[in-house]
């Protein structure tokens, strides 16, 4: 394996390691032109000195290789961890192998980024929405039982659709049409799809038990049970990353908030008392704010990168 760069990753390049983390690498690697032709080649390939399905200890090392293509087609898209390799400090104490090409690559790494940076904002929505509306969709399931109990339980929602309200989480919609819907009206309360040919009774019942199911991990997420906090405090790093790459045209690890996000993510703070909550709607507003103002390109230049993978084979 033709490697080009190999270093140690995640919380050991962050600066947010602690006694307890596992030890994890990436490597970059070119393939040869004849496991290319003959299609051989896996675009990721991972060991692991964890041979069970436990979770790995303190004493465990994962290596997960990525070929030099696969490696910049994530660039496109601006993913986490590969946006994280590429700002791997060059005097890094973690760094196993290097080369001219990993250097080259480094050297470009501005042109990777963009005005949208696809990957991390999405990774930042898909976390921070996680426990930011699980209060407003329980309080607006409730809104709407208290609306039903007042109607005949055995009337329809079509014998009172103008009347339904509409919320946040709460709205009505259309369906695409077929053969077997005669009507494509629905009504979606905080994701639960009601057809208006179903009875009151019926409709109070499907969102009963959503209140109680999820009553249970709203009240749990209020005494911060059950909080990922280790994905949290990834939303917030994710922000500080986009933030300073906007701000100062770089980034550098590790990270200045790293001693804030270990504690983060073994859990010493509390979601909601401690302000994480409105810290990470802010920060998330911050960095939406900036991209929109941003001046960076809206897609990365894959011409430059295709000839540059191109060029390591010459």
């Amino acid at each position: 394996m033709n490697i080009i760069f190999e270093t140690i990753y995640g919380s050991h390049l962050y600066g947010c390691s602690h006694e307890n983390s596992d030890v994890d690498y990436k490597g970059i690697y070119l393939p040869t032109i004849e496991d290319l032709i003959l299609q051989k080649v896996k675009p990721t390939t991972n060991k692991s000195t964890n041979k069970s399905s436990n979770k790995n200890t303190k004493d465990d090392v994962d290596i997960e290789y990525w070929t030099i293509q696969h490696f910049v087609k994530t660039l496109f898209k601006n993913e986490m961890q590969s946006m994280d390799v590429l700002h791997v400090p060059d005097d890094f104490y973690g760094i196993k192998k290097t080369s001219d090409i990993w250097k080259e690559i480094r050297k470009n790494r501005h042109r990777t980024y963009t005005k949208k940076f696809s990957g991390l904002v999405g990774y930042i929505f898909n976390q921070a929405k996680k426990y930011e509306n699980k209060s407003e969709r329980y309080e607006s399931c409730i809104k709407i039982l208290e609306f039903l109990e007042t109607k005949d339980p055995n009337i329809k929602l079509s014998d009172i659709w103008d009347e339904l309200p509409e919320l946040k989480f709460v709205k009505k919609d259309t369906v695409e049409p077929n053969e077997q819907i005669k009507d494509f009206r629905i009504y979606t309360v905080c994701n639960r799809t009601l057809q208006p040919t179903i009875k009151i009774w019926y409709a109070k019942s499907v969102l009963k038990q959503y209140k109680d199911e999820y009553g249970k991990r709203v009240k749990e997420a209020k005494e911060n049970k059950n909080i990922d906090f280790k994905a949290i405090s990834h939303s917030f790093r994710a922000c500080y990353q986009i933030i300073e790459i906007l701000e100062t045209g770089d980034l550098i690890f590790p990270l200045k908030q790293a001693d804030f996000l270990l504690e983060l993510k073994l859990g010493n703070y509390h979601y909601y008392e401690d302000g994480i909550d409105a810290k990470l709607k802010d920060l998330v507003d911050k960095t939406l704010k900036l991209l929109d103002n941003s001046t960076l390109p809206e897609k990365v230049d894959t011409d430059f990168w295709e000839n540059l993978i191109i060029e390591c084979y010459k």
